[in-house]
């Protein structure tokens, strides 16, 4: 069963991003920003190589703040940030060089919607933490009982 977990963050000076530490595929180490507002999970070009991710011949089109680019699809085997994990994560690699050249940091990737969506996710500014609890989903048998579907 998925684990609740608070993370700590740094925020950035230079942008207000929300920073945290992740694992991608088990053993590459990888700055994240946190972005609530991104569809999906990113990574760098220079993180896939490193954590030997498998690109897919499609293509998609990332809609940024700055303007637009083409991304290549992938699968990640794994993504961890704290002791929570997340397997077979569909990420967009794409060149993070204007970011990075922004706000100067070495971001090597976004948390994006398709990650947080699995938690209820709580961020403590004061604090400086994230608070991640997995949501609960229910049964077949439960889904049903509520829409009526069995009876009792």
């Amino acid at each position: 069963m998925a684990q609740t977990a608070n993370i700590s963050f740094r925020i950035n000076t230079r942008a207000p991003l929300i920073l945290i530490d992740g694992v991608v595929n088990g053993d590459t180490a990888v700055r994240f920003v946190v972005d609530t507002g991104a569809s999906t999970t990113v990574i760098s070009s220079e993180v896939a190589t490193r954590a030997r991710v498998t690109i897919k011949k499609r293509r998609a089109k990332a809609i940024g703040a700055d303007g637009s680019q083409s991304a290549k699809i992938a699968t990640l085997t794994s993504l961890s940030v704290g002791k929570i994990r997340v397997a077979n994560l569909g990420a967009a690699v794409m060149d993070l060089g204007s970011l990075n050249h922004a706000t100067r940091l070495n971001i090597g990737g976004i948390l994006g919607f398709n990650f947080l969506k699995r938690y209820t996710t709580t961020i403590n500014y004061a604090q400086r933490t994230i608070r991640f609890v997995p949501l609960v989903r229910p049964t077949r048998a439960v889904q049903q009982r509520q829409s009526g579907s069995i009876s009792r």
